[in-house]
């Protein structure tokens, strides 16, 4: 889980260089990814009060179908899911089946792996 943490970080710290859309899929990749950090009982609890500080830190900057498909995909997808879909390079496959895929691209532009 810490490695959640320190991943959700490092993408809102990227999203500061990157254009408007690419910012807006980081910090929701980010979202749910802290929301696991948050959901998960095995989380130390100073993990999961960061993760909370953070999450609420960036809330705002979602639009709030994005923000609440972010927290749904935190909350429903395992761990194997979120990991598995990270290693394959393919964030955005986290939120595609919550959405359709117009809605994701609108959001997303290029894959996040590409960055």
């Amino acid at each position: 889980m810490n490695a959640f943490y320190y991943f959700a970080e490092l993408l809102v710290l990227e999203s500061s260089a990157v254009n408007l859309p690419l910012a807006l899929a980081h910090k929701s990749l980010a979202v749910t990814l802290l929301t696991c950090v948050c959901a998960q009982s095995v989380t130390w609890q100073i993990y999961r009060d960061k993760a909370a500080q953070l999450q609420a830190e960036i809330e705002g900057a979602l639009p709030a179908e994005m923000l609440t498909t972010a927290i749904q995909s935190g909350k429903s997808r395992t761990l194997g899911e979120i990991v598995s879909a990270l290693l394959r390079g393919e964030p955005d496959a986290l939120i595609d089946d919550q959405i359709s895929q117009p809605e994701v691209s609108q959001w997303a532009g290029p894959n996040l792996a590409q960055t």
